[in-house]
Order: C-alpha cells, then sequence, then structure tokens
C-alpha cells in the first residue's frame, strides 16, 4: 500500500513543509493509537491496514489492526514530528473507525479524514510532540516513633502537592501532603498506601508499602499471684508491683477482705478450720479500667461443673439461651468468638446473633469451687437473615368503634394468627374488622409460626375506642354498600361499579393511619383507577356522594 503518493497526499505535505523539515533518525516519543469499532457490532471484526509515514513519505510505521468490539491498543514509539496516516480495508472508513492517538499529557482524537479517491483509503495527519517530563515520587520512607506513632514521608515537598493517605487499620483515608504521622491502635501488620498528585506529577502515582507495627497498644491485662505457705494452714499471697494510683482489692470465697500490707501486693489469710476454700485479687489501673484478676483455691480444677452440666436451647433464627449450673456460682463471663458480651451472677445467658453463621460462645466460670475454668459450645445459626423474620400491625379507623386491623410484611407462607386481649380470637386471616361494645381499649396480637421462624414472631397494638362526639373518616356513619371494588387484592388496576349512581361522587383512598393517597372525582356508574404507585399494605376506599352517607370498605395492595 503506497497511498502517500497520490496528490492529495502531495498536496498536504505542500501545505505543512513549512511546518516541519524531513526527520533524522533521532530519539522516540512513547505513545499509543487506540482504534474502535463503531458499527455498533454490524460487523463484528474490522480488519484495518494502516501506513504511517514522516512528511516527505518516508515510512515510519505498517500494519494491520483487526479491530473487533473491543478495539485496539497499539503502542508504538514515534520521533517528535508531524505525519500522515492511511487507513484502508473492506468496509473501513471515518464513520466505522474511530483512531485515538494517546500522548503523555492528553488523548487527540483523529478528524479530518481525506478519501483517495470514489474507493481509495482515507488519509489524515497528526503531530508528535515532545513529551512532557513528570517528576513523581517512587517510594513511601517511614520510622517509627514512640508506641503506636509512625512517620511517613513521600520524597520532598512540590507544588501543589495533594496526597490520599490510607493506612490499612480500618480507619477512613485522610488527605495531606508528602508527610504524615499516624498513631496505629494496635500492634500488627499494616500495609500503607498513598496517591500522590502535583503540579509535576499531575496525572499521580499509586505507592504502597507494609509494616510491622510491635510493642504497643493495649496493655495486656493479666495478672499472676504467687503462693506460698509454712504449714498449708497459714498463706501467704504476692503479686507484682502496680503502677502508682492502681485500685487492689482482696477477697476469700467472694467476700471483700481489707488489705494486709501498705501497698497492697501482698496478702495473708490463715485456713485451718475451712476446707473448702479460695483467695483472689482483683487489680484496676489506668491502662486496665476494666481490671485483672487472679485467684487460687485449694481445690482442684475437677471441682468445675462437669462439661454435661453445660445446656443450650435453640430452635432456630437468631436467639439461642445457654446455661451453666453450679451452686456455688460467683460470678461467670460470656463471650461469642472471643469478644466478651456480659459479665454476671446468673448461670442463664440468652443471646440474639447477628446473622447466620458458625459461632463459638465461651463461659468463664468463677465458684468457690471452681476458678476461670473455660466452657465451651459450638453452635451453628440458621434463618436469621435480616429480613427473615417480620411482621408488623396497622389499623385505621372505620367508624369510631368499628377498626380495620391488618398484618403486613410476613412471609408468603405464613398463617397469621390473632389474639384478643391474650385470648385466641381469628386465625388464618391476614385482616380483620372489629367493632367495639362500648368505649375502651383493646390489644390486638397477630403472630404465625414458619421453618424459617420457629421461635414464633409477634406484633401487636392497642386500639382504643371513643364514640364521644366522634365519627367515621367522614362524620357519618356508613350505610349499606351499593359500591363494589376488585380485584381485591390487585397490583396495579382498581375497578369500581356503583350500582345506584347519582352524580357528584369522589372516590378516595386513605391509609390505616387516615392520610389520603388519592383523591379522584367520578363522572359513571363504573371505571377503573390506576393504584400501581401505591406501597404494599392496605388501605381503605371511600365512595362519597353528595347527601348520602360515604361508603368504606378495606383493599389490599399487593407488589
Amino acid at each position: 500500500m503506497s497511498l502517500l503518493k497520490t496528490g492529495i497526499v502531495f498536496g498536504l505535505t505542500f501545505v505543512l513543509a513549512f511546518l516541519t523539515l524531513p526527520v533524522e533518525a533521532q530519539d522516540c516519543a512513547n505513545v499509543e493509537f487506540a482504534v474502535f469499532n463503531a458499527t455498533g457490532g454490524e460487523i463484528p471484526q474490522l480488519n484495518v491496514a494502516y501506513e504511517i509515514s514522516f512528511l516527505n513519505n518516508e515510512i515510519a510505521e505498517t500494519g494491520l489492526w483487526e479491530v473487533t468490539e473491543s478495539g485496539v491498543f497499539a503502542p508504538m514509539c514515534l520521533p517528535v514530528g508531524c505525519y500522515f496516516i492511511a487507513i484502508e480495508g473492506a468496509s473501513v472508513n471515518p464513520n466505522a473507525i474511530e483512531v485515538q492517538l494517546m500522548q503523555s499529557d492528553y488523548i487527540l482524537i483523529l478528524s479530518g479524514w481525506v478519501q483517495d479517491g470514489n474507493e481509495g483509503g482515507w488519509i489524515t495527519e497528526f503531530c508528535v510532540e515532545t513529551p512532557m517530563e513528570f517528576y513523581c515520587p517512587e517510594a513511601i520512607d517511614y520510622a517509627a516513633g514512640e508506641g503506636c506513632q509512625w512517620s511517613f514521608e513521600i520524597g520532598s515537598f512540590q507544588q501543589g502537592e495533594s496526597v490520599d493517605w490510607n493506612f490499612g487499620d480500618g480507619g477512613e483515608s485522610v488527605v495531606g501532603g508528602h508527610f504524615m504521622e499516624h498513631v496505629f491502635s494496635n500492634a500488627g501488620t499494616y500495609e500503607v498506601t498513598a496517591f500522590f498528585t502535583s503540579f509535576d506529577c499531575p496525572m499521580g502515582v499509586y505507592l504502597t508499602t507494609t509494616i510491622v507495627v510491635e510493642g504497643c497498644g493495649e496493655e495486656e491485662c493479666v495478672l499472676e499471684m504467687d503462693v506460698s505457705s509454712a504449714d498449708g494452714m497459714w498463706y501467704l499471697f504476692e503479686i507484682p508491683e502496680q503502677p502508682e494510683g492502681a485500685i487492689i482489692e482482696w477477697y476469700i470465697d467472694g467476700q471483700v477482705m481489707p488489705p494486709t500490707s501498705e501497698n497492697g501486693l501482698t496478702f495473708e489469710a490463715g485456713f485451718d478450720f475451712n476446707p473448702y476454700w479460695s483467695v483472689c485479687v482483683e487489680v484496676f489501673t489506668d491502662a486496665c479500667p476494666g481490671g485483672m484478676e487472679a485467684c487460687y483455691t485449694n481445690l482442684e480444677s475437677s471441682d468445675c461443673p462437669d462439661p454435661e452440666m453445660m445446656e443450650v436451647e435453640y430452635l432456630g433464627g437468631c436467639y439461642a439461651l445457654f446455661w451453666l449450673y453450679d451452686e456455688n456460682i460467683w460470678e461467670i463471663g460470656w463471650s461469642v468468638n472471643g469478644v466478651l458480651i456480659e459479665w454476671g451472677t446468673t448461670m442463664f445467658f440468652d443471646y440474639s446473633f447477628p446473622s447466620d453463621g458458625e459461632y463459638v460462645v465461651t463461659a468463664e466460670l468463677y465458684s468457690a469451687t471452681c476458678q476461670g475454668e473455660l466452657y465451651e459450645w459450638e453452635i451453628e445459626i440458621e434463618g436469621c437473615g435480616e429480613e427473615a423474620c417480620l411482621l408488623d400491625v396497622e389499623w385505621g379507623e372505620i367508624e369510631c368503634n368499628e377498626f380495620l386491623i391488618g398484618a403486613l410484611n410476613q412471609p408468603e407462607d405464613a398463617t397469621i394468627f390473632w389474639t384478643l386481649d391474650g385470648e385466641p380470637y381469628d386465625y388464618g386471616v391476614a385482616a380483620l374488622t372489629y367493632t367495639f361494645e362500648e368505649d375502651g381499649c383493646h390489644i390486638f396480637t397477630a403472630g404465625y409460626e414458619t421453618p424459617e421462624c420457629p421461635a414464633g414472631v409477634f406484633a401487636e397494638v392497642e386500639i382504643c375506642s371513643d364514640c364521644t362526639g366522634t365519627s367515621d373518616l367522614f362524620g357519618t356513619a356508613a350505610s349499606a354498600a351499593s359500591f363494589e371494588v376488585w380485584p381485591n387484592p390487585t397490583n396495579s388496576a382498581l375497578f369500581w361499579k356503583e350500582t345506584d349512581f347519582a352524580g357528584g361522587t369522589t372516590l378516595l383512598i386513605h391509609t390505616l393511619d387516615g392520610r389520603m393517597v388519592m383523591n379522584q372525582e367520578v363522572f359513571s356508574a363504573s371505571g377503573s383507577m390506576n393504584v400501581a404507585q401505591l406501597p404494599e399494605g392496605w388501605y381503605v376506599v371511600t365512595w362519597a356522594v353528595k347527601s348520602r352517607e360515604p361508603v368504606h370498605t378495606k383493599l389490599r395492595i399487593l407488589r
């Protein structure tokens, strides 16, 4: 292919000749051609023959681009200067192909294509500019300070610098300069990343480094106690030196005892008439505000409850009940997956797990006969999705003493049962109406059980009737309905029919809390309205005719 020897190209050469002299061999600039198929999939692949030449017609590059929907990216190294590019091939034209030239600091979309004759190739020109020189840093330097504090630095200051720092410890990113200090919460291995930009590095550069933080963070709150006795009856208990201001408390069989030394680091006691005893010491410091404890007992650990005394009750869902029996219990700590949940003096621990999965529940028991024994339960939680066991109850007033109560958000396979003031009332219906015989209040409870929610799901509402000076939604009592709506439930269109239509009619829809959501004037005895925009739930439809009592009916919207 030698498209550049055409008269068109020679004309372009003449026009540009004064701009660029013939290019001699020299260092080249890195550029990249991006070629895209613009046929919208009509032609899966375009075979584009190309030729790139200097303005003196000396060929610089030639080849074939096989352009599919994903495009072609062709890096090249061309000397600084101006060039012609010619492309040809079956169905190849500027409407089918887009050619972009990516240089160091910008992207040029080639245009101004000229065709060689009626069926020849397409030619245009472009220039390769001197590459911009960028000065981007290459590494993050760091130094450990006192405790958990570390210093980080990226090169030296540059005009217009901005650095997005992330220290890999779960905290939010911090925007700052090339120098930054950070305090880590705990010892560990952290990957520190930074995105650096400046006037000399406008495109930016990602930098990363890994550091190991040691010897800092929360102090290990562990207490050791030495025990000695000369005769087996009189004992000396000792703990190591503690920080100034530490609070030290000694216990015998769970009862606080006065210290027997000025600094509280030693404690003496005799047990000649007590066959079963234990001594504990608890220390509170600024570094360990939750306290640390050490205990000693003259009983072996075999006096701790047998693991068979561990019990758990789990029926599915999120909730489980654990207990550990010991008649001499002092206190017990309960943890889930290594995280302490509570300390208490009761043998029971009820817990709602956040989601499905496998968990380890640990009990740390202290009693008169057992000091610090650990017990573990492994439990698999199922059916504990965030929306697995939902139920809501809503209600609305039809008249001052008549109410519509509906259950919402339950699973499709759930069968609702109702209680009234704690007594069974109805079964198998998602909504019901109730008429008070006299003013007062009642509690309505809806519930269901499913395989996913075996422990049952319940929701209740208290409704009070007060007919003194009140009325229904429109201040009148409802009469026998000659008005019908269908389908009910519905999810899109709602149809109506009035057997005694007299004009002057309005069709209204209210939520159960009385908020009006639709209001439409009616001019015929039958028709329809679009309710597709209404959220799922229960509503009250009202047929209001001038000089007549309004007619109400309940409506269920499904989604």
